[in-house]
Order: structure tokens, then sequence, then C-alpha cells
């Protein structure tokens, strides 16, 4: 509701009380002019006191109706905006187990152990489309600075799958979580890039991972109706398949 500001409630007192003493003037100057009559003849000639009385009225019904169209103005004090929306909900990254691998198997029969993240859901409801993609492959160095390998691809990651093939992108129910492949470890020391098909980055050393027992990958994830975020996987892949380990970093 528009309150008026103060100084327009003082003019709007003001003019009231004005028009309540013109009317009263009005009224009562017929009678005065009435005592005055005796006096000598400089005092001025006046109508009569009903001519009075209508004049009074109609100033009195004037500066009214000028009081009650008058637009009254907000007050100038500012208004707060209003609150920002807040962002949309994040799905919820971690490990399946504490040391972020899981025993798998090739189809052919190779053991092998996957890198493997929990995304879970507890936004209230069914994130469609969730999707993740490797963006960065970098080595880390005992100072922690890390220098980035030659990969410059965007390739999906595929979800893991019980049943049928793994998918690219999923949708996730309130309440449950899916499993993400992140690195597969193929027994033999063989590393490799849980893309669609296993097909490995073009722009990556095939040495890559067989060079170095450390790596820092980056995954970007996303869905219908949730924050994109960025996850960093520290990843260890000495060649022994259950020596292999992986944390979270922050990000």
């Amino acid at each position: 509701m528009i309150q008026p500001a103060a100084h327009d409630k003082r003019s709007a007192r003001g003019i009231i009380l004005l028009a309540a003493l013109l009317a009263a003037i009005a009224i009562v100057w017929p009678m005065i002019i009435g005592w005055l009559a005796p006096l000598p003849s400089f005092t001025p000639a006046v109508p009569s006191a009903i001519a009075w009385f209508v004049i009074g009225a109609v100033m009195s019904a004037l500066v009214t109706w000028s009081v009650v169209t008058q637009r009254v103005q907000p007050e100038a004090a500012a208004v707060a905006p209003p609150n920002p929306m807040p962002p949309p909900p994040n799905l919820t990254v971690g490990f399946e187990s504490t040391s972020g691998r899981v025993r798998t198997v090739f189809a052919d029969g190779t053991p092998a152990v996957s890198i493997r993240l929990k995304v879970s859901n507890h936004t209230g409801r069914t994130v469609q489309n969730c999707r993740a993609f490797l963006v960065g492959i970098g080595r880390p160095t005992e100072t922690g600075r890390v220098i980035p390998s030659r990969y410059s691809e965007h390739l999906p990651l595929t979800w893991a799958a019980s049943v049928g093939v793994a998918a690219v992108a999923i949708d996730i129910q309130n309440g449950h979580s899916a499993l993400l492949d992140v690195l597969c470890l193929r027994q033999g020391g063989v590393a490799l890039v849980p893309t669609p098909g296993f097909r490995q980055p073009a722009s990556l050393d095939e040495d890559f991972f067989r060079n170095a027992t450390l790596s820092i990958l980056t995954v970007t994830l996303s869905g219908n109706g949730v924050s994109a975020q960025i996850v960093r996987v520290r990843a260890r892949h000495t060649g022994t398949l259950y020596d292999s380990a992986a944390t979270l970093l922050a990000r």
C-alpha cells in the first residue's frame, strides 16, 4: 500500500484549514457588516448575506475538491529489492567405495578396475538428461601444480549399467543414485577413458597413463534443472589393479 509522504500530509491539512477559515469568514462577514453599518460611509458596500453564503460555499467546495483530487506521491525512501532467486540445486557427488575403485570385468573376461563416481539426487524431483564430459587431464606435481596433458577434447563419459549398454545420458529419480565411470584400469597396466565404445582421445598420448602414477581428471556434470558443476578427481594408477585409488579434489 502506498503511503503519502509527510510533507504531503501537512500540505493537505493546511489546505483544509484554509478552506474552513474562508468558509467561516464568508458566513460571519454579513453579520460584521451589519454591526459596521452605523460607521461612516468609508465602509465598502457588500452583497447581501445570502450572496456571501453562496460565495463561501463555492470557495469551500473548490478548495475541498482540489484536496481530494490531489495526487499523493509515494515516499522517496528506497524500496528494498526482492530476494534473488536461489540457485538451482546440485547433484551430490561422491564415491561408491572408500577407495573410489570398483572391481569389474571386460566382456572378454579380462579383470579391470573402474574409478567410479556415485552421483546422488536429493533435489526433490527427477533430474533428467544427466550427462558428464571429460574436459581435462593433467599430472600433479609435488608442489600441487597440475601440468596439463595434450588432451583437448570433450568426450562423454558413460554411466555404469548392470543391464544393457552403458548410456551417456540418464534420468536420476529423487532419492536415487547413479554410477559414473571416470577411468578404467585394465589388467596389464592399460588405462582407458570410459567413453562409448571405449573410443580413446585422439589428442592424448598413448603412454600418458603408463608414464604417470597420478593424474587429475576434470569432469563436468549437468542435468535439466540443476546447476552444472565441475568435479576434479585425483586418480592413482600404479599398474597394479587393486593398488589404484581415487579422491575428490576441492572445486
